[in-house]
């Protein structure tokens, strides 16, 4: 079975009553998610290698 990932983005000048909501106070933020629930948070940039490192352990680890 494959695993599907969306990728949205949200335009902060706005969104910013989502962005408290959220408490998202830096950018770039990510959040990655499962079933409506924070598999995990970054919240500072990080480089693309690490990004999709990150994501293909969270695929291994739930699915």
């Amino acid at each position: 079975m494959d695993t599907v990932l969306e990728y949205h983005t949200i335009n902060y000048d706005d969104n910013k009553d989502l962005m408290k909501e959220l408490n998202i106070y830096s950018l770039p933020t990510i959040f990655i998610y499962k079933n409506n629930k924070i598999l995990y948070s970054i919240k500072e940039y990080i480089e693309e290698d690490q990004l999709r490192n990150k994501i293909n352990e969270l695929i291994k680890d739930y699915n």
